[in-house]
């Protein structure tokens, strides 16, 4: 009678495990897909219209929890601001390049549950400025998501001091 039971308790705790395991994964390709998103909304080629630009500036808040707060002192940027805040400050550092390239990698995912993440990745940031010098940044940040109305939205995010040779 008791190893039937343990054997009960054991078959519902893997069930349970191997349920959360298919809802993360499921959640992790989500939000690496709400990161190409992004990516390709903030990023610039040469002969973007001003109705394609209108479209990205309207899109931009969507990324964005209310307040998202942002811990870097890179570009005076930090602190809490609005969805709408931060999209006008992309989209302010946007203007001044003739081409951008946003890609994200080494993308470390962890659900916490259905309605948290916590990443940690790796942003790379191409271009050319309108001055024509050419840009090639990178940076390790950590960001929290909460999902809101069924999207994964940033709530936070924490540039990462890493050292350099």
């Amino acid at each position: 009678m008791v190893g039937k039971r343990w054997i009960a308790v054991c078959v519902v705790l893997a069930a349970a495990g191997a349920s959360a395991l298919l809802l993360s994964g499921g959640e992790k390709k989500r939000i690496e897909k709400r990161l190409t998103q992004l990516a390709g909304t903030v990023s610039k080629e040469r002969g973007d219209t001003a109705l394609n630009v209108a479209l990205r500036v309207q899109r931009l808040p969507e990324f964005f929890d209310k307040p998202v707060r942002l811990h870097t002192q890179v570009y005076h940027m930090g602190g809490t601001l609005s969805p709408t805040e931060v999209a006008s400050e992309i989209m302010r550092a946007r203007a001044m390049f003739n081409t951008l390239k946003l890609d994200f990698y080494d993308v470390d995912i962890d659900v916490a549950d259905r309605t948290s993440a916590r990443l940690r990745l790796t942003a790379r940031v191409t271009g050319r400025l309108s001055t024509s010098e050419a840009i090639d940044e990178v940076r390790e940040l950590e960001c929290l998501l909460r999902k809101v109305d069924g999207e994964w939205v940033f709530s936070e995010c924490r540039a990462v001091a890493v050292l350099e040779k």
